[in-house]
């Protein structure tokens, strides 16, 4: 391509295409992006370093009081035996000044930003007025705390690391504004190298070790600033987690002690509940029994009625002792929890089975309530090859279920009779438990002996939940009657409910 086509290129003006234009910003936001994030922390970028403790502030005076008598008594040394620039004795106001200068550390933890300013305000001048000063180890090394603690403890990172470019800028370009401020220190410098034997120019090898000198401190404090930085950062999150860690696991004890809790309400409800409802309603049969045959005088029974009022003390005392066993369990389950699975399988244990289901309806019988059971064959063997698979929690929960629905109809119904349906779909792979009665609703006159608080349905639903069921209860139609439904999913192995929410 001729130098003619180039020229014509450049006076049609063409411009970059807005892909490189856009190519050259996301490099360049990935650039800053990369910095940041190696200068502070990508993932916490709003983070600021936690104030400095008591004992860290008393550390910082401690080491500023030492660096002060450090400094004073450094500079009475290196007057002592000569190694002081040239000009004359020390005068006293150096000394002050190398006494004073490390004191601005009081207050680095606090205020880094300024005592870093302020440290370099006081820096410049004091290599012009006192030259032995500003080269004391003392005093670099009160500089170097100045600029370490900057990076490390400065809350406002932008301004930290702009302040810190700043600096590193004048210190890099130290000896060019020393010597165009003053061309005799040049020409001293160079005397004082004329006899030099190196390759490079004595001058030019001096400046790039002098920069080269400053680049060193000034990033070596730096970068172990950053580093006490990003540890303090480390800290504060492995802090933050371990609290989160130790939060959890209170509002999990928490939720474990609520959960048994509700656990052993729900089973002093439904078992010894549902024995003392029988007991109420028996205790008040026999009472309006015992009323109605008195004549004022005497108690005169019939046959009939002495035989009713002989069953309800039967069903009675049977139910006390049932009740009393199975309270008499869970208090040996709340002794010795190492219990449960012996107690489980015992003949009064509160873990029942649905195999326990029959023998459950049978005891209505003494309570006055007909209650049925129906399952048809093909559901019974279906229930009998999962029985062993089915966990202890989903047994209890449906004998548990089927008992509080039987109980609600002695309470709150004046039905004799009801029909409990077990049944399996296969399609949805879900037990379907119907409790059926046809009574009306009823203000039973015995709801002082037998009250009713809602605790009932409330615990049904929890169980239900704990199995990922539902209950449904609705009234039948025609009226009147009431029905209860369960409908519980088949567990599988992966979806098990827990052993400790029984």
């Amino acid at each position: 391509m001729g130098p003619g086509h180039r020229g014509r290129s450049r006076a049609r003006g063409v411009d970059p295409a807005p892909e490189e234009i856009g190519d050259s910003v996301s490099a360049s936001a990935s650039g800053v992006s990369r910095l940041r994030r190696w200068l502070d922390d990508d993932e916490h970028p709003n983070w600021r370093r936690p104030g400095p403790s008591r004992r860290q502030m008393r550390n910082d005076v401690v080491l500023a009081l030492v660096l002060a008598i450090a400094g004073f008594a450094s500079l009475v040394l290196m007057s002592s035996y000569g190694l002081v620039a040239a000009g004359g004795p020390v005068s006293l106001p150096e000394y002050v000044v190398a006494a004073v200068s490390p004191l601005t550390l009081v207050v680095r933890r606090r205020f880094p930003l300024s005592t870093l300013i302020a440290s370099s305000a006081v820096f410049v001048p004091l290599f012009y007025t006192s030259f032995s000063v500003s080269l004391s180890v003392v005093f670099q090394a009160s500089y170097f705390a100045a600029i370490y603690t900057t990076v490390a403890w400065a809350a406002h990172r932008r301004a930290t690391w702009i302040t810190l470019l700043v600096i590193t800028i004048i210190f890099t370009s130290w000896l060019g504004i020393t010597w165009a401020a003053s061309p005799e220190v040049l020409e001293d410098l160079q005397s004082n190298l004329a006899e030099s034997a190196g390759p490079i120019n004595p001058v030019v090898a001096y400046a790039i070790y002098a920069t080269l000198l400053n680049l060193a401190y000034l990033c070596g404090a730096a970068a172990f600033g950053r580093g006490a930085w990003r540890a303090a950062l480390r800290r504060d999150r492995l802090e933050h987690q371990a609290r989160t860690i130790r939060d959890q696991a209170q509002r999990l004890a928490r939720n474990a002690v609520v959960e048994e809790r509700l656990r052993l309400a729900r089973d002093l409800h439904d078992s010894i509940g549902h024995h003392f409802t029988g007991v109420g309603l028996q205790a008040g049969g026999a009472r309006r029994i015992l009323a109605a045959s008195d004549d004022g005088t005497e108690v005169r029974l019939s046959p009939a009625q002495a035989g009713l009022v002989r069953e309800s003390m039967a069903a009675i005392e049977t139910s006390t002792r049932e009740g009393i066993g199975e309270l008499q369990t869970v208090l040996r389950l709340l002794r010795d929890p190492d219990e449960v699975e012996t107690v489980a399988g015992g003949p009064n244990g509160t873990t029942k089975s649905i195999q326990d289901l029959p023998d459950l309806v049978a005891g209505f019988e003494r309570m006055g309530l007909s209650a049925r059971l129906s399952v048809s064959d093909r559901d019974r063997a279906h229930l009998d090859n999962l029985s062993e698979s089915l966990s202890t929690v989903y047994h209890h929960g449906v004998y548990r279920m089927v008992e509080e629905s039987l109980t609600n109809v002695l309470k709150h119904s004046d039905a004799n009779e009801a029909q409990v349906h077990l049944s399996v779909n296969e399609e949805t792979e879900e037990l379907l438990v119907d409790v059926v009665e046809h009574g009306k609703p009823v203000s039973h006159v015995d709801q002082g002996v037998v009250p009713s608080t809602g605790s009932g349905l409330r615990g049904m639903q929890e169980r239900a939940s704990v199995l990922g069921g539902r209950v449904e209860s609705t009234s039948l139609f025609p009226w009147p009657g009431w029905r209860t439904k369960l409908v519980l999913p088949l567990p599988t192995d992966q979806h098990s409910p827990r052993k400790d929410t029984v």
